[in-house]
């Protein structure tokens, strides 16, 4: 859900990224890259923390802070663990998943600071993005995601969610994921209207902007 409908709030996607070589081929011609998915740390030795691509390929930090990102405006790593940094060094700066986007030029980096879940991130994720495609900047996009996270009930969600699947609808997104968000509309309308899903600081605390 999370990928599919994000793809729709931007103008050049790239469908066919699965590899990390197709990954740094399309590197110059994007200003923004959304990663969902596995991320790790290593703890013994930072620079090997890695994105997970497929057939379990990992891009690690070392390899990510020697690439180009000049150019992009946000790196979203909605991931787990990405925001951790070690001691070690690469050139002077700690060792990581964001610090090494920094590095390697990318202005803003939102990512996380433990295992995050599945559903509520996507939730947090996408209207993340509604805020910041609205003009919002990131750091307060974030904070507003949080706060309508920990707040939203049962019933307001549901009514979200009956928008967004209106809305995937209307961008022709892939039928399951249109049926992934009908199924979890079932869910809350059957919950109590009035009880908040969300408002455990484990839901919504975990993910933090880096800027330079």
């Amino acid at each position: 859900i999370e990928s599919g409908i994000i793809n729709t709030y931007f103008a050049t996607i790239e469908p066919s990224i699965t590899t990390i070589e197709d990954f740094k081929n399309a590197i110059p011609n994007h200003t923004h890259f959304h990663f969902t998915g596995h991320g790790n740390y290593i703890f013994d030795d930072p620079k090997r923390s890695a994105l997970e691509f497929a057939n379990y390929n990992q891009l690690t930090a070392y390899e990510i802070s020697h690439l180009d990102f000049n150019s992009y405006e946000l790196i979203t790593l909605s991931a787990c663990e990405t925001a951790l940094n070690g001691k070690q060094t690469i050139n002077s700066e700690y060792v990581g998943l964001v610090s090494a986007f920094l590095k390697s030029g990318a202005n803003c980096v939102v990512s996380t600071l433990w295992t995050v879940d599945e559903t509520s991130s996507a939730w947090l994720m996408i209207y993340f993005y509604q805020q910041y495609c609205a003009g919002v900047t990131p750091k307060i996009a974030l904070e507003n995601a949080q706060t309508w996270l920990k707040d939203v009930n049962n019933q307001e969600l549901g009514i979200w969610l009956t928008k967004l699947l209106k809305y995937g609808k209307s961008k022709k997104v892939n039928g399951d994921i249109l049926r992934s968000i009908e199924d979890e509309i079932n869910k809350h309308n059957e919950r109590n209207f009035d009880s908040k899903p969300y408002e455990e600081s484990y839901y919504w605390l975990g993910f933090i902007v880096h800027q330079l």
